[in-house]
């Protein structure tokens, strides 16, 4: 990435996030479904208030990254045929997979 393009960054809404301890734009492996809601929440509310949000969608329309970008988590982006990184796919198919039997569960 070049100077320029990396330089938005540091303008980011979310800079001081990824210091935390419990950063809200990072998943871990086994996170719950309530936690990974609260977490998503918090995350784009930190989002919403970015001055380079544009920049931000502008740069992960472009790249495979995990986490929550330009409010976005990663279902939504793949969603939208936005890139993916492989291992936000596999998480991807593994939530599928647990709402579905959820939702077979709830019709029986």
């Amino acid at each position: 990435m070049s100077e320029i393009e990396a330089s938005w960054r540091d303008e980011a809404a979310c800079i001081d996030a990824y210091k935390r301890p419990k950063n809200p734009f990072q998943a871990s492996f086994s996170e719950r479904l309530s936690s990974r809601e609260k977490r998503l929440a918090a995350a784009k509310a930190i989002c919403a208030t970015c001055p380079v949000f544009n920049e931000c969608l502008n740069y992960i329309s472009e790249h495979e990254e995990v986490g929550v970008w330009a409010g976005m988590d990663e279902d939504e982006r793949y969603e939208l045929g936005m890139p993916v990184h492989a291992d936000d796919l596999t998480a991807i198919k593994r939530r599928a997979d647990a709402k579905q039997k959820l939702e077979k569960r709830d019709v029986a």
